[in-house]
């Protein structure tokens, strides 16, 4: 029978650096082992192993979402919403309908119109990326 391995999180992102495995027959568990899972494999692999680790995913993919992601970006008049930025952009492909407050599998947070706001992409991509990042590893 294989044991179990539990490892902070800031000892995931050194192994993730390294060639490191499993030993055969164990189990690596908890959030290191999504980080160590996402980080093999082809991009669709990974997508399809994130899908896996963090079912909510699945409602991104939903008529429900596009309605309401097109609703919020109505809303705020395809305007960033990003202090600072206040881009117009009329390619909604390069909008992001965000949630303000990270959602985190919260099915009511996910789905509250209040909690969403448009951003471009390049705000989304950088600054509120690198913002939840952060928030992360205060936690």
């Amino acid at each position: 029978m294989g044991w179990s391995i539990r490892l902070p999180i800031d000892h995931a992102f050194r192994l993730l650096n390294r060639n490191w495995s499993v030993p055969k027959g164990h189990e690596l568990t908890g959030r290191c082992a999504q980080l160590l899972l996402l980080q093999g494999g082809t991009p669709v692999e990974r997508r399809r192993q994130r899908d896996r680790v963090q079912p909510w995913r699945a409602w991104y993919k939903t008529s429900r979402w596009q309605k309401l992601r097109m609703s919020v970006l109505l809303r705020d008049l395809f305007t960033c919403q990003m202090r600072g930025c206040g881009r117009i952009e009329a390619d909604t492909s390069q909008l992001v309908a965000d949630h303000k407050i990270p959602h985190h599998g919260d099915e009511a947070l996910f789905w509250d119109e209040n909690n969403l706001q448009c951003l471009c992409k390049p705000c989304h991509d950088k600054l509120k990326q690198k913002q939840e990042r952060a928030s992360r590893f205060r936690d």
